[in-house]
């Protein structure tokens, strides 16, 4: 079954425009979600509490990724870079999200964004990701788009 161009456009539209209203909700739950990672942090990487890549998997409007890479920079060994890919195929999304991160001042940040679908994103090689918001996949086929 496919879908014509314009529902697929009006489908993102609409979903943009509702997860604009959970956002509003989640609020509060972003500060909850950044001390439970912290938490995480200290309790299973205290032999190395370090993070140079990480797959933002739908990230929508970016504001709780920007928070997100602000407190994971403490976590980037000196001289490195964190490269932060994100796989957002609703193209509303990204674009508040690019223009989110302009405006950040995020400073060295190496930001790839794939206009795809989790199931048509590949990573190279070279990037071994740690996937922070997986939710629409089932943990298995998560991991298996992320390393193939």
């Amino acid at each position: 079954m496919s879908i014509s161009s314009d529902a697929q456009q009006q489908m993102y539209e609409a979903y943009a425009s509702s997860y604009a209203i959970f956002l509003k909700n989640w609020q509060i739950q972003r500060q909850v979600a950044l001390d439970m990672l912290e938490k995480h942090f200290k309790s299973n990487f205290s032999k190395q509490r370090e993070v140079s890549s990480v797959l933002s998997v739908g990230p929508g409007p970016g504001e709780f990724d920007k928070q997100l890479i602000h407190f994971l920079q403490q976590y980037v060994p000196k001289g490195q870079t964190l490269k932060y890919v994100t796989v957002e195929p609703n193209h509303v999304h990204r674009q508040i999200f690019e223009a989110t991160m302009q405006s950040a001042g995020l400073g060295e940040v190496d930001l790839k964004m794939h206009p795809v679908t989790i199931e048509d994103f590949h990573a190279d090689d070279a990037v071994r990701l740690y996937s922070l918001h997986a939710f629409s996949l089932p943990h298995a086929q998560s991991r298996e788009a992320i390393n193939p």
